[in-house]
């Protein structure tokens, strides 16, 4: 059966894994399986470590979507495109405050990626961002 429930789909998460989530706002979000990975992290303290891709603000009401992650080790870095204040302030507090690692790039350049990293293709080149704060040749 390749079909799993979502205890099972959260149950073969690792320590460490690097997990890409997506949606679009509240537009299909995996709230389900964000809640259950959350709470098998409170039960049992894994998996942690983890790390987050996500393209695009990934749930726009108060404890939704990366919310789920705000617990302290359950994400050592967090790759988006935006993190809301408002929208996101436990996880938001934990980057001010230098718990988790965080990292911001244009859109449509961390889609791309994962793009070629599904594709199997060796990654991709982008004038997006150049001369911007994401230019790695800039302080």
């Amino acid at each position: 059966n390749k079909f799993k429930n979502v205890e099972e789909g959260v149950g073969l998460m690792r320590d460490g894994d690097t997990l890409t989530i997506c949606g679009c706002g509240s537009i299909m979000v995996p709230e389900k399986t964000l809640t259950a990975l959350e709470n098998r992290f409170l039960d049992s303290g894994h998996p942690r470590d983890l790390v987050l891709a996500n393209p695009i603000v990934v749930g726009k009401e108060k404890g939704t979507g990366l919310e789920h992650f705000a617990q302290p080790a359950m994400v050592k870095r967090l790759i988006g495109s935006t993190y809301s204040l408002w929208e996101k302030p436990r996880l938001s507090e934990m980057i001010v405050d230098g718990e988790v690692e965080a990292y911001v790039y244009p859109m449509g350049v961390l889609f791309q990626l994962l793009w070629a990293i599904g594709s199997g293709g060796p990654g991709g080149i982008a004038k997006v961002g150049l001369n911007t704060f994401v230019d790695p040749r800039l302080d």
